[in-house]
């Protein structure tokens, strides 16, 4: 992880451009899903927040974003650290696709 996070932080362009990319679907969350009723409602919308939170952070202090990369080095933890992103995907999944064809 710590091969691919220095290479990502040693080119300033892309830095930028991540940090504007997720500032930009942060903000689109926002604006276009305005809704905090029901469990899937507020992740999806909490999503949309921390999607821009991150991208200011990243474009403000990247080397904050780099230190934080290097200094995990347990695989461990770099599996629980995304295992949360990937229930609440795997929850929105199930409630917007799965769910909605099973009551109709």
């Amino acid at each position: 992880m710590g091969d691919y996070a220095t290479s990502f932080f040693n080119s300033p362009a892309l830095v930028w451009v991540t940090g504007s990319l997720l500032l930009f679907g942060g903000v689109a969350i926002i604006a276009f899903h305005p809704y905090w009723r029901g469990l899937s409602a507020v992740l999806i919308s909490l999503l949309g927040w921390f999607l821009a939170a991150r991208g200011i952070a990243l474009l403000a202090v990247p080397g904050l974003y780099a230190a934080a990369a290097n200094a995990v080095t347990s695989l461990l933890l770099i599996r629980l650290i995304f295992a949360a992103p990937f229930a609440i995907g795997v929850w929105l999944t199930y409630t917007g696709w799965i769910a909605r064809t099973e009551s109709t």
